[in-house]
């Protein structure tokens, strides 16, 4: 197995939106906004400062031909990989079959570097990725976590086969790097500051990342909200500009038998109290050895198919295609599987169609055909949401094993999980990314309560 890293944008405190439960913003051409913990952070960093960094800046000069990079690096996050999912990389390469996978996770997240290792070791290979409910989003001001094709485009590799060249030796600068003054930039933000009217003392204090004339009235309509109309006294604007004297507006009488007086200082500071949640060598360990990085999506020629029209275009000369099936007729979706010459098609949501099974509708139909007539060495069809397996049960059960001939990997029972939760606790990264799901992600194995029956 390679070694992969990616360069999704990802939050270096909460490590948001791989979790993914929030979403990042974009305040500015470079900076982003988390929306889980509020730090502002860049989306790429200046590594090209000759104080800090001369070592790393003359080898990079002599051995990649320039340094333009350095001046927008993005930051590199290295993909750890769970116990379940290593062991798919491996058994994939040889593997025939249609397998119905019960995943402990809601979500599959190692679909890209799955199809990655399969296609990268066997130059002759094709593959097909069905993805539903992933949306097509290209809104550049909110990252949430990535489709399964743009989590493909932000992946790289290590070639294997390499001696690689180890970053040990430049600790010097990389503890440079790894500072929160370094890292974090200043931004203009508005500090809500609100204390008791009778006593002065501070009540709560309160971050906005917008001035402080344009973030006013909802100050007060929360502060409302929270304690009733007109328990502001007092509220004052004063403006910390740097290099200049601390300015101040006069105290604006509100309410003089209110119950709070309120201040905004607006000012430039930091958002993170702390140093990034980042290991810094990770970016060494790809600047020192930047010959030897592959791309998967430079070196696999992929399609993306989203709309009716693209399936009438489709390139079957393309050796990965990413189906995004949400709108789509699924039997031209599934047409085009079968004629695209594909050796391993994966279906990352198989409850999407089984739920259609109470409907009878065009989803369940189209899917039992596929799978009743394909031809394709390999499929896999992953369920991710337990509470559907319930119409897997008989007697479609028996008709997938029985008559389609779908094996059933079972990985949402105790003992599957015990064997993932011992490995965890050995292995487990404390760093989270988009590829990989960890144990906190998984989902409840409780079991179901037992049923009485009441005659009445």
């Amino acid at each position: 197995m390679r070694e992969y890293y990616h360069f999704y944008p990802v939050c270096p405190r909460c490590h948001e939106p791989a979790e993914p439960y929030s979403s990042l913003s974009r305040i500015d051409e470079n900076i982003l906004k988390c929306g889980a913990c509020n730090v502002h952070f860049p989306e790429r960093i200046n590594l090209t400062d000759p104080l800090k960094f001369p070592r790393t800046i003359e080898y990079v000069r002599a051995s990649c031909g320039g340094e333009e990079y350095l001046k927008a690096m993005p930051l590199i996050w290295r993909v750890d990989l769970n116990f379940i999912e290593r062991q798919y990389l491996a058994w994939i390469q040889e593997t025939r079959g249609k397998f119905l996978i019960t995943w402990p996770w809601n979500r599959v997240k190692f679909i890209p570097i799955l199809v990655s290792e399969f296609l990268l070791n066997d130059r002759k290979k094709k593959a097909v990725v069905i993805c539903s409910g992933a949306g097509t989003s290209t809104d550049r001001e909110v990252l949430g976590f990535p489709e399964p094709w743009v989590a493909f485009e932000h992946l790289i590799y290590l070639k294997r086969n390499d001696t690689f060249i180890n970053p040990g030796n430049y600790m010097d600068e990389i503890r440079k790097a790894d500072s929160r003054r370094f890292y974090f930039p200043k931004v203009r933000v508005t500090c809500c500051v609100v204390r008791d009217s009778s006593t002065g003392k501070k009540i709560f204090e309160k971050i906005y990342d917008k001035p402080a004339k344009k973030c006013r009235n909802k100050i007060l309509k929360e502060i409302y909200q929270n304690y009733g109309y007109g328990s502001v006294r007092y509220l004052q604007i004063i403006y910390e500009i740097p290099g200049k004297k601390r300015k101040s507006n006069k105290c604006r009488l509100i309410n003089k038998k209110g119950l709070f007086d309120v201040e905004l200082i607006e000012r430039f500071q930091r958002t993170c109290k702390r140093r990034p949640r980042y290991r810094w060598e990770w970016i060494w360990q790809i600047l020192l050895n930047c010959r030897k990085i592959g791309r998967p999506s430079k070196n696999i020629r992929w399609n993306l198919i989203s709309a009716p029209e693209d399936l009438d275009k489709s390139d079957f000369n393309k050796r990965l295609l990413f189906i995004n099936s949400d709108g789509l007729n699924p039997e031209d979706v599934f047409n085009m599987v079968n004629n695209s010459g594909a050796d391993l098609v994966v279906i990352d949501n198989m409850d999407r169609y089984i739920k259609d099974k109470i409907h009878g509708g065009k989803l369940y139909r189209s899917i039992l055909q596929f799978i009743r007539n394909t031809d394709i060495p390999a499929v896999l069809l992953f369920s991710v949401d337990r509470e559907s397996r319930r119409l897997y049960g008989l007697p479609f059960g028996n008709i997938l094993r029985e008559k389609f001939g779908v094996i059933p990997h079972t990985l949402d029972n105790e003992y599957v999980i015990e064997r993932i939760r011992k490995d965890f606790q050995v292995n487990e990264s404390k760093y989270s990314n988009p590829f990989s799901s960890k144990l906190k992600e998984i989902m409840d194995l409780k079991r179901y309560s037992e049923i009485e029956y009441m005659y009445i």
